[in-house]
């Protein structure tokens, strides 16, 4: 008796996990890879057309692009925030700043790990349209907030490179903090220690 219960439970273990197994592969799997090799071509298209320089081949590159951009329905959730990343970051090449703007909200309203890069993003719009206030409330935001590193010397370079005009004292200040990151080779801390030689 206590054998039959016991191969009964192990049996129905067995189907319960074959069940589970075959609606991952079959459904949620697929989904995610497709919806994720979307953005991840989008992410590749959008790096080449901004660096591309040739006419013919940005127009290409533009129309891979919006496809891209109108798939939104076939992404899955996983990839959303970077698929709103990218959408903003090629709204910001073509000049629509308020646009790219909303995207980059629709990250930060959420609770995806991108959030900080969306702050980051934001701060530099608001740089090219000249509004500096909202450009370093955006980034004090990312450095009394994110655990990363990496994320807070970005932030505090941005920063130290908005002030140094108005606060030299100040972009003193921040570039040494930047520089007394232990990063080895860093681009972000290179900046900030050559900026330190440049203002001393």
């Amino acid at each position: 008796m206590f054998k039959n219960k016991f191969f009964i439970g192990i049996l129905a273990v067995i189907i319960f996990v074959g069940i589970i197994i075959y609606f991952y592969d079959f459904t949620d799997i697929n989904y995610v890879k497709e919806g994720g090799e979307i953005v991840e071509n989008l992410e590749q298209d959008l790096n080449l057309y901004l660096k591309s320089k040739n006419t013919e081949e940005r127009q290409n590159l533009e129309s891979k692009i919006e496809k891209a951009l109108n798939s939104k329905d076939d992404i899955a959730y996983e990839f959303l925030p970077r698929f709103y990343l990218a959408k903003s970051t090629y709204s910001q090449s073509k000049g629509l700043y308020e646009e790219a703007l909303k995207d980059l909200d629709v990250v930060i309203a959420s609770k995806w790990i991108e959030r900080e890069l969306a702050y980051i993003n934001k701060a530099v719009i608001y740089e090219k349209i000249g509004q500096v206030e909202n450009a370093l409330l955006m980034y004090d935001n990312v450095i009394n907030q994110t655990k990363l590193d990496f994320m807070k010397i970005r932030a505090l370079l941005g920063k130290a490179i908005l002030v140094e005009l108005q606060d030299k004292k100040l972009a003193i200040d921040i570039y040494e903090k930047i520089a007394n990151f232990s990063y080895e080779d860093n681009l972000y801390i290179n900046i900030a220690k050559n900026k330190l030689f440049q203002l001393k």
